[in-house]
């Protein structure tokens, strides 16, 4: 996913392309209770999650919670991208 904004610890994503990692305890909602799966290209995401400050530099971060809004229509279609990441950091 493309980060556009992050808080204070997540500023490391910011302008970067991110890859959320799901596991099962992963909380997934998309108009209602979703999993990974369900998710399309173009949602736009909030992604709550933990990672340690290496994993800025690989770009991954596991999820703890995703919550996805479908992409706003434009001209009929469907388009944008998923931005958004919120990330407590720890050391590792």
């Amino acid at each position: 996913m493309a980060v556009t904004s992050g808080n204070h610890a997540a500023e490391g994503f910011v302008g970067k392309q991110a890859t959320v990692l799901v596991n099962e305890k992963t909380r997934v909602t998309r108009r209602g209770k979703a999993t990974a799966a369900d998710l399309k290209a173009g949602d736009r995401l909030v992604v709550q999650g933990r990672a340690c400050k290496a994993d800025a530099a690989t770009g991954a971060v596991l999820a703890q919670r995703v919550n996805a809004k479908p992409a706003k229509a434009e001209d009929g279609e469907k388009t944008g991208t998923t931005t958004g990441t919120n990330s407590s950091t720890t050391t590792g």
